[in-house]
C-alpha cells in the first residue's frame, strides 16, 4: 500500500514524525476524486489541492519562491506536495517542509504513491515548531537567500499555526544573523582585549575554582528589566536561602533593597565600572569576562573570578595554559551568560527575575538600576525612540548629542499574561536565543524558570510566580559568601612562564601552517592552468591531489590553533555561506574553490596570529596586578 511505503520513506530520516503520523486518525481529511479522475484531499469543505490538475497548481505555487533563486525554501503547508516536487525539479536547494496537521500528513502518505522526496537528504520534514526551528538552524547560515512557500488552503485552515511558523523562522533567522554579525565584527577585538588583559588573568582565579561550589543550591539570576521592582521584596526575604547571581546593571537596585548578591556578573568590553562603584569592597564578589574592560579587574572587590566563554578561542587557550578547563557556553546577553554561570556553579533549579525583554509599562530598566533614566517614547508608524539615551552613553564614555533621537520598529510578542507586549527587534532576538538555551539545559537536567511576572513570555521556559518558586526551593541557608571566599582564597597567582611553552608551540604551528597554505595555493594555481588534452587532464589530477594533501595539512595545523578562528571570522563566514549557496555548492569546481578559499584564509591568518602572540608576550612582561 502507498501509505506503508511512504511511511517507511519518511521514517528513514524523520523517525519521530513517522511514528506520530502512524498513530494519528486521518478521519478529518477526506479523499475526493475529481471529474477527470484526479484524486485530491478535502478538509472542512476545502480542497487541499486542485481536483483537475494539482501538479500544475503546485508548479505555479513554487514559481514565486523560485523567482529569487533561494538557497533554502520553507514550504509551509503541504496539500498534495506537488509544490515540493516542482521546486526540487527546478532548483537543487534544501527544502524545509512544515505541515502542522498530522492528519494531513497521514492522508497525503495514503493518497499518493510517488513521494520520493520524503527521504531525500536535501528535504527536512516537520510537524511542530520546535522541530522546524531546529532544522532551520542546521540548514541556515547568515547571508543565504531564504524564501517561504505557503500553501493557500492550509493558511485558511490553520492561520494561527501558519503565522507561528513564519514568525519562528523569521525570529530564528534574525537571531542567527545577529550572532553571525557579532562574531564577524567583534571576535578579533575581543581576542585582542583578552590578550591585553593577560596580567589580570594571571592574577585572577578562573571559573574552575568556583565550579560546582553550589551543587544542589537553587539560584536566582537577576536581570534589570522593569518588572524587577515587584520581585525585590520577596528576594530580600529569601536571599540567604538561594544563590543570587546579579548582572552589573542591577547591583545598585539590589543594594537599595537590602540585598547583597552572592556574585555580580559583568562581561562588557566597555567601561561599566559605574554600575558597581562606589560600593563597599567587602560586599562585592565579581565574575568577569576575560575580554571585559580592564576597569572591571581594578574595581575594589572582595573576590573576583574569570569565566571564559567557549566561543572565545583565544581566551580559552590562555585559560587552559593557566590550568582552567571550565568554560561557559556563549550567551547573547549578560543575563544569559549569568544563567550559564549558575549552571557551572552547580545549580539545577534557576529562576529568572527582571528578564522582561520588553518595554513593560513603557519602561526599559528597573528602578534604581544603572540605566533607569532611559525610557521609550512611541512615535508615528509603529516605531519608538529611547529617551535620555545620551545620559546612558555618557556613562559608557560614548559621545552623543544631548538630544539624540533615533527611531526603530516596535515589535509585538506574547507577554507574560498572554497579551501582546511591545519590544524591540534586538530583544526579540534575545528571546529566541532562550529557546536554544532551554533545550541545552534540559539535556543537563537543569530547570530554568521565568519568574519575572512581566514583560515577554520567554519561549521554551516554564513560567511561574516568584513567591511560589521560592516557597518550593528556598529551604535552608546557602552560606554563599563562605563558599565563594573559600574558592577565592585557594587561588595563587599564575606564573607568566606557564604561557611560554604554548606560545612556542603556537609559533611552530603558524610556521607549518604558512608552509602548507603556500604549497596549497601553488597547487591551486597550477591546477587552474592545467587545461586541454589528455596529458593536461592527467597533470590536473596530479596537482589536484597535491592540493588536497596541502588542504589536509592546513586543516591539521588549524586544529592546533583554534584561536585563529577569532581572527578570521569574516573569511570563515564567507566560506560557510559559499559552501551552502546553490550556485556554488555542487561539482568539482565548487570543491576546488572551497579548498582555495580555505587556503587563502589560512595564509592571511598567519600574520595576524604572529602579531597576536607578540602582543601577548609584551603584556606578559607587564607587572602582574595583585
Amino acid at each position: 500500500m502507498a501509505f506503508e511505503r511512504n511511511l517507511a520513506r519518511l521514517g528513514r530520516r524523520h523517525a519521530q514524525l513517522a511514528d506520530r503520523v502512524a498513530k494519528v486518525d486521518a478521519g478529518a481529511v477526506a479523499i475526493e476524486r475529481g471529474p477527470s479522475g484526479v484524486t485530491t484531499l478535502v478538509e472542512r469543505g476545502l480542497r487541499l489541492a486542485s481536483a483537475y490538475d494539482p501538479a500544475s497548481e503546485g508548479r505555479r505555487l513554487a514559481e514565486t519562491a523560485l523567482a529569487d533563486r533561494p538557497d533554502l525554501l520553507i514550504a509551509v503547508g503541504l496539500g498534495l506536495g506537488h509544490q515540493v516536487e516542482a521546486f526540487r525539479a527546478a532548483r537543487p536547494a534544501p527544502i524545509l517542509v512544515y505541515e502542522p496537521s498530522l492528519a494531513r500528513w497521514r492522508a497525503l502518505l495514503a493518497v499518493r504513491d510517488d513521494l520520493a522526496w520524503l527521504d531525500a537528504p536535501e528535504v527536512d520534514c516537520a510537524a511542530d515548531l520546535d522541530d522546524l526551528g531546529a532544522r532551520f538552524q542546521e540548514r541556515y547560515a547568515a547571508g543565504l537567500v531564504v524564501r517561504t512557500c505557503v500553501q493557500p488552503v492550509v493558511a485558511r485552515l490553520d492561520p494561527v499555526r501558519v503565522r507561528e511558523a513564519l514568525d519562528r523562522v523569521a525570529h530564528t533567522k534574525r537571531a542567527l544573523d545577529s550572532l553571525a554579525a557579532t562574531r564577524v565584527t567583534m571576535m578579533r577585538t575581543w581576542s585582542e582585549i583578552a590578550v591585553d588583559n593577560v596580567p589580570y588573568l594571571l592574577a585572577t582565579p578562573g571559573l574552575a575554582r568556583l565550579a560546582g561550589a553550589f551543587t544542589g543550591v537553587p539560584a536566582v539570576v537577576v536581570a534589570a528589566g522593569p518588572s524587577l521592582d515587584r520581585q525585590l521584596p520577596a528576594l530580600a526575604r529569601e536571599a540567604e536561602r538561594v544563590l543570587v547571581v546579579a548582572i552589573g546593571q542591577t547591583y545598585r537596585a539590589l543594594l537599595r533593597a537590602g540585598i547583597r548578591p552572592d556574585l555580580v556578573h559583568a562581561i562588557e568590553s566597555k567601561n561599566v565600572s559605574h554600575q558597581i562603584a562606589p560600593s563597599d569592597p567587602d560586599d562585592l564578589a565579581l565574575v568577569v569576562h576575560p575580554a571585559a574592560h580592564p576597569s572591571l579587574f581594578e574595581v575594589p572587590a572582595r573576590a573576583r573570578f574569570v569565566a571564559s566563554p567557549q566561543p572565545y578561542q583565544m581566551a580559552c587557550w590562555i585559560a587552559r595554559a593557566l590550568g582552567d578547563e571550565v568554560f561557559l557556553p556563549g550567551g547573547a546577553t549578560v543575563a544569559q551568560s549569568a544563567v550559564h554561570l549558575a549552571v557551572a556553579l552547580g545549580a539545577s533549579e534557576i529562576a529568572l527575575v527582571g528578564q522582561d525583554l520588553a518595554f513593560t509599562g513603557g519602561r526599559v530598566y528597573a528602578s534604581g538600576s544603572a540605566y533607569d533614566m532611559v525610557s521609550i517614547e512611541r512615535t508615528e508608524g509603529g516605531r519608538f525612540a529611547f529617551t535620555n539615551l545620551a545620559e546612558k552613553k555618557a556613562l559608557l564614555g560614548i559621545e552623543a548629542p544631548a538630544h539624540e533621537r533615533r527611531t526603530d520598529d516596535l515589535v509585538f510578542v506574547e507577554g507574560w499574561d498572554g497579551e501582546p507586549v511591545a519590544t524591540s527587534r534586538s530583544y526579540a532576538v534575545f528571546l529566541e536565543a532562550y529557546r536554544g538555551i532551554a533545550a541545552h539545559l534540559r539535556t543537563r537536567g537543569v530547570a530554568l524558570v521565568n519568574c519575572t511576572e512581566g514583560g515577554a513570555r520567554i519561549p521554551g521556559l516554564e513560567h511561574r510566580r516568584f513567591e511560589s518558586w521560592l516557597g518550593e526551593h528556598a529551604r535552608e541557608a546557602v552560606h554563599g559568601r563562605a563558599r565563594i571566599d573559600r574558592a577565592f582564597a585557594a587561588h595563587a597567582p599564575a606564573d607568566p612562564a606557564a604561557l611560554a611553552s604554548p606560545i612556542a608551540a603556537a609559533r611552530d604551528a603558524l610556521d607549518r601552517l604558512e608552509r602548507a597554505s603556500r604549497r596549497g595555493l601553488r597547487s591551486a594555481a597550477r591546477a587552474r592552468g592545467a587545461r586541454g588534452g589528455q596529458r593536461a587532464a592527467a597533470r590536473r589530477i596530479d596537482v589536484l591531489r597535491a592540493l588536497a594533501k596541502a588542504t589536509d595539512a592546513v586543516a591539521e595545523e588549524l586544529a592546533l590553533l583554534p584561536w585563529l578562528d577569532d581572527l578570521t571570522q569574516a573569511a570563515l563566514h564567507e566560506l560557510a555561506v559559499a559552501t551552502r549557496r546553490v550556485e556554488e555548492r555542487a561539482g568539482a569546481e565548487a570543491a576546488f574553490d572551497e579548498s582555495t578559499a580555505l587556503l587563502r584564509a589560512a595564509a592571511a591568518a598567519v600574520e595576524g596570529g604572529r602579531a597576536l602572540l607578540q602582543r601577548l608576550e609584551r603584556r606578559l612582561a607587564t607587572p602582574v596586578e595583585s
